[in-house]
């Protein structure tokens, strides 16, 4: 992977930007096996020095976005452990446990969230993700979808 001095890839298909999928530790409550719940989608270099656009992942269109871009970074097993909306309500917890299966409440992913952006950012993955999508993110999150933006 080639990235120029701005933080972009370089050669990247036009209409595409990079996006991080972003992780953070946690100990299921079920079985006490670790892993790095998924907890936000983070865009970079788009146009404005040092700034990232971010968005937690407790809603159907971050966490979509969350397992195309594990998939196109060749982890299908991490994109398959986040699951869909089980509970009513505004925001869900995608993750769901490799080991037991459990699926926490989103009162467990509101922690989780709450750390990962208050900590050093750990990057699960990173690929090329579709512009129009990301905009249609960022569009949703202005008109009060409901979306959680943890940019920085």
């Amino acid at each position: 992977m080639i990235v120029d001095r701005r933080g972009s890839l370089a050669g990247m298909a036009k209409g595409t930007l990079l996006i991080d999928v972003m992780g953070y530790p946690h100990l299921c409550r079920e079985c006490g096996a670790m892993q790095n719940w998924v907890w936000a989608v983070e865009a970079r270099a788009l146009g404005r020095d040092g700034m990232v656009e971010a968005i937690a992942t407790d809603q159907e269109l971050p966490v979509e976005i969350a397992r195309g871009v594990l998939t196109a970074a060749d982890r299908p097993e991490e994109a398959a452990l986040l699951g869909q909306r089980r509970d009513r309500g505004h925001g869900f917890n995608p993750n769901i446990c490799g080991r037991c299966g459990h699926q926490e409440s989103w009162y467990s992913l509101e922690s989780v969230v709450i750390e990962g952006a208050h900590r050093p950012r750990i990057i699960l993955a990173s690929a090329p993700h579709s512009v129009a999508q990301w905009r249609e993110l960022m569009g949703e999150l202005r008109d009060g979808a409901g979306y959680w933006y943890v940019g920085r």
